[in-house]
């Protein structure tokens, strides 16, 4: 994972890929070696491969954000823009808390035509944002 998590942040992609389909070799069931290859391959813009990798995730762990949001990226690239809502909105479920959860069902909303409810999602990212701040102090 950690030779993934180095490749990806000098770009060698080709490194990453085979470092993270080490990890899950070793372990199929790590959810963040799926998210690492979904990464890899949003920045790469392939978003059906990328797609796949998160639909995995959400199996492994559907409470976590990250699959949810990893989903609605990857459905909002392929033009799938009634999935890409969705999934945004199972991530605000899954983990409310979230304020990425929250970003992207703003933004889906927004892309929707959902202005209201784009601006009531932004509006609770930012309140999450400023109480994780203050917990943090």
């Amino acid at each position: 994972m950690v030779h993934g998590l180095l490749a990806i942040s000098v770009r060698q992609f080709r490194e990453a890929s085979d470092a993270y389909n080490a990890a899950i070799s070793i372990r199929p069931d790590l959810a963040a070696g799926y998210i690492g290859l979904g990464v890899i391959n949003i920045v790469q813009n392939k978003s059906s491969a990328a797609f796949s990798n998160f639909q995995r995730v959400t199996r492994i762990a559907p409470e976590a954000d990250i699959g949810w949001i990893g989903l609605s990226l990857c459905a909002e690239r392929m033009g799938r823009k009634g999935d890409s809502l969705e999934f945004a909105r199972r991530a605000t479920v899954v983990a409310p808390s979230s304020v990425g959860a929250w970003l992207q069902a703003a933004r889906e909303e927004g892309l929707a035509g959902n202005a209201q409810v784009a601006k009531a999602d932004l509006a609770r990212a930012k309140e999450l944002s400023r109480r994780n701040s203050r917990a943090k102090r």
